[in-house]
């Protein structure tokens, strides 16, 4: 298999990583204890959820920019990895595979520390979700947002070990 083959395939995986990620805000993130369990997807973690309304008071998720970063910076990824895969410059191509490469790594941080950046209001105040265990959707967007990292890391080496081989070509 060639380097530009190999280029291309890492390239895609990195753009399908992406969407996965972004899929999984629609997937529970969280679950609440007790025995009752409550699921919470990461839709409602990130752009909030009213379960309760009295008169002017509400109780609930609030919204959280973090959590919403962390979903959204794969599709960013997404679009840089696809210009790179699709387009015809080194240079620019190493540049976005940096960019991509940073967005998942921190989206991965992110998506880790998501529990702690989502609010909940309540009658007895304002408490984050660390208390709530990880549910299937949170783990696996942070799998997948590995695996894009993994991905665009390695298609940004391989384009870094490309310019060099050629660069010597030249001289």
């Amino acid at each position: 298999m060639s380097n530009k083959t190999l280029m291309k395939i890492m390239g895609f995986v990195a753009a399908a990583a992406g969407i996965a990620v972004c899929c999984m805000m629609f997937i529970p993130a969280i679950t609440t204890g007790g025995n009752n369990p409550t699921t919470y997807t990461g839709m409602n973690l990130a752009f909030g959820k009213v379960e309760v309304k009295l008169g002017d008071y509400s109780y609930g998720w609030q919204f959280s920019f973090g959590v919403l970063l962390a979903y959204v910076l794969p599709i960013a990824s997404l679009v840089l990895m696809l210009l790179c895969v699709l387009g015809n410059k080194n240079g620019i191509k190493f540049i976005l595979g940096c960019v991509s490469f940073a967005c998942f790594v921190v989206s991965i941080i992110l998506l880790i520390t998501a529990r702690n950046m989502a609010v909940y209001h309540g009658a007895l105040g304002d408490h984050n979700a660390t208390g709530c265990d990880m549910a299937i959707g949170l783990i696996l967007a942070i799998v997948f947002a590995a695996v894009g990292a993994l991905t665009s890391g390695t298609y940004t080496c391989l384009q870094l070990l490309k310019s060099s081989k050629s660069g010597k070509k030249h001289r």
